[in-house]
């Protein structure tokens, strides 16, 4: 079983700076983040996924995927 640290709540469409700020602030070493590749607000996510993983990387955070 795997808890989530950080809640998006990309599946509402509140925009990309929304989805990274909510994520952000909640960056920390260990931190999993729930993301949903879902329509209609896949492309939301994705471009949100995209943003926050530039500026996390630039903190030097480093990212990997679970396995299901």
């Amino acid at each position: 079983i795997v808890y989530w640290s950080a809640f998006s709540e990309d599946w509402r469409k509140i925009g990309v700076e929304s989805v990274v700020s909510r994520l952000a602030k909640h960056a920390m070493p260990g931190a999993i983040m729930i993301l949903h590749e879902l329509e209609p607000t896949g492309k939301q996510t994705i471009a949100a996924a995209r943003t926050l993983i530039q500026q996390l990387k630039k903190q030097n955070y480093s990212f990997k995927a679970l396995a299901t």
